[in-house]
């Protein structure tokens, strides 16, 4: 009767033992055909779906005191950057020879220098 039982619980080891191993290898197949033989057709599709290029205009909303005066507002204007490692690089000679004349359109519409060199700051070298 012993002997049996036992005969009856490893064929149902063997039985699941085989099911896991089917699902396994299913689950291969269908991960090997998803990835590898039809991986760039559905990556084209995904792409086509989630990619897409807009031109989103940066503008925010004005910000009022309590009274409803307007504190900050959008503006549009243009940038003006300067990359710190080629300033670094010109050394102060350089920089005086592309600094705007006295008398400069620029600097009236600015109401000033454009830009100075401080020497004493210290962030200078």
């Amino acid at each position: 009767m012993k002997n049996r039982h036992q005969r009856w619980f490893r064929a149902r080891i063997a039985l699941l033992g085989l099911c896991v191993a089917v699902v396994a290898v299913v689950v291969l197949f269908r991960a090997f055909h998803l990835q590898i033989a039809s991986g760039d057709r559905l990556r084209e599709m995904a792409e086509g779906q989630h990619l897409r290029e807009l031109r989103v205009s940066p503008r925010r909303g004005a910000i009022y005191d309590r009274h409803g005066a307007e504190l900050a507002v959008s503006a549009d204007v243009d940038s003006v950057y300067a990359n710190p490692r080629r300033l670094k690089a010109m050394g102060e000679a350089d920089l005086q020879d592309s600094r705007p004349r006295p008398g400069d359109a620029r600097e009236a519409i600015v109401g000033g220098p454009l830009f100075r060199l401080d020497r004493t700051s210290s962030h200078a070298q």
